[in-house]
């Protein structure tokens, strides 16, 4: 019958080079105080290729470690956050990968002054790629990311799956991060994927981008 583990998990920041010796150090400093679970964590600061072979030697000597003195192991599906990107080798494996926002301007870059009609605005819209965060929402990406990540982990590592290793986190996998920082000059922006309108056609018998500019002038009414 498998043990019950104690269900604290740190996140074990991995920076720098660290040797062989410095990670059984860590260990066994979580081991000596009762910690049998341990997360491996990819983050700012690592000093080798994330997913390359010496992070793959790096997660092999924490492995080998928790295997002998009955740890449990998590893996940490990115580096840094979101998870979806693969530390930008998603973006680099095909530039449609990256995240998406659709865009518009307008000549009229702001409301009419007060007691003056607000005319039917033009609207011009754009899809701006985001490239440093992954397009979630297409699924092409996403196998792209479980390749670079989830499989190259169970290929190095499978006989550990299930037994020392218990799982894989994902952290803030978002579209919404392409959101973050506004394009300048925007007067509307929404994260977007390809197929989005169709979609929406299809849902809602409407054309996305005429209901956004009803809702862009309907917004700026409300403000004269």
């Amino acid at each position: 019958m498998e043990r019950t583990l104690k269900p604290l998990i740190p996140m074990g920041a991995i920076t720098g080079h660290p040797t062989r010796e410095e990670l059984i150090a860590t260990l066994e400093s979580y081991r000596k105080v009762g910690i049998e679970q341990f997360l491996i964590y990819p983050r700012s600061g690592l000093e080798v290729e994330y997913m390359g072979p010496e992070w793959l030697e790096i997660c092999r000597h924490i492995l080998e470690y928790c295997d002998e003195h009955g740890m449990a192991v998590w893996l940490y599906d990115e580096y840094n956050w979101p998870s979806g990107k693969c530390k930008g080798k998603v973006i680099r494996k095909n530039p449609d990968f990256a995240s998406k926002k659709l865009v518009a301007f307008s000549e009229r870059n702001s409301c009419r002054r007060a007691n003056q009609d607000v005319p039917a605005e033009e609207f011009f819209w754009t899809e701006v790629s985001i490239p440093l965060f992954a397009d979630i929402l297409d699924p092409d990406a996403v196998d792209c990311f479980i390749r670079l990540t989830h499989e190259v982990y169970f290929q190095h590592f499978g006989s550990y799956f299930g037994k020392t290793i218990r799982g894989i986190f994902s952290d803030e996998p978002s579209f919404r991060y392409s959101t973050y920082q506004p394009v300048a000059g925007n007067v509307l922006e929404i994260p977007y994927y390809l197929g989005l309108k169709e979609d929406y056609r299809q849902a809602t018998g409407h054309s996305l981008t005429d209901d956004l500019e009803e809702i862009g002038r309907a917004s700026c009414r409300e403000r004269v």
